[in-house]
């Protein structure tokens, strides 16, 4: 990490490492307290400077992937999204491997173990009737496979179907902010103007909607709040 650093200069590379040094980390479980052992590697978690180094961690990332053209990636936090476009399921398992292929080297290289369980792989459609819907295709992710088949899934904390319709997580979130839509209305026979509630309601009810739509699927975000809109 230290070696990526070079516009830190040396006497903030020597403040990182003595912060960084000697660091003795345990994992408390069932409130049970087992011997910390000393980290060899990585950043303690919930310290100040924390998310700043983990960012410097995984900056060299998101440039490796730029020389992968057969698919685009997006990062949000430690939240890494790839996304290939092609004619049928094959054709994007064949795109999407050299990524899979980049990021496995790139994490042994970092001593980052990924966690294949907590990955996903869905096929998405533009059109209803497509040939079949029950096709799969394996990946190879580090030590094991992660299996691409057509089905909703979760990006974010936003649902997406198969379809790429955000319909179902729009009536899910409307439900959500029914008590705050209900203050909103308070507000608005209060005599606020219409730019005024706009401008309230935008902060108050879809900032963190339309940050985290925009962060992954950014066409996506706008007909998200229309929908939100609507109901």
């Amino acid at each position: 990490m230290f070696d990526r650093l070079p516009r830190l200069g040396p006497q903030n590379k020597r403040w990182l490492h003595n912060y960084l040094r000697g660091r003795r980390v345990g994992v408390c479980t069932r409130e049970q307290h087992p011997r910390k052992q000393l980290a060899s590697a990585g950043g303690p978690q919930g310290s100040v400077p924390g998310p700043q180094l983990f960012l410097y961690c995984v900056d060299d990332l998101p440039h490796r992937m730029g020389n992968i053209y057969s698919a685009a990636s997006f990062m949000h936090a430690d939240d890494l999204t790839l996304v290939a476009s092609s004619a049928d399921i094959h054709a994007c398992a064949a795109a999407m491997q050299p990524a899979l292929s980049l990021i496995s080297k790139w994490a042994a290289r970092h001593n980052l173990k990924i966690n294949v369980a907590k990955s996903e792989a869905a096929l998405f459609y533009i059109f209803s009737h497509t040939r079949s819907d029950e096709d799969t295709v394996d990946l190879h992710l580090g030590n094991g496979q992660l299996r691409i088949q057509s089905r909703p899934v979760r990006l974010l904390g936003i649902t997406i179907d198969r379809l790429l319709n955000l319909g179902t997580h729009a009536s899910t979130a409307s439900k959500h902010t029914m008590p705050r839509r209900y203050q909103l209305k308070l507000v608005a026979q209060s005599g606020a103007s219409h730019l005024t509630m706009r401008f309230f309601s935008i902060g108050y009810v879809h900032t963190v909607s339309l940050y985290r739509g925009e962060a992954i699927v950014p066409f996506l975000a706008y007909n998200y709040l229309r929908n939100m809109e609507a109901r």
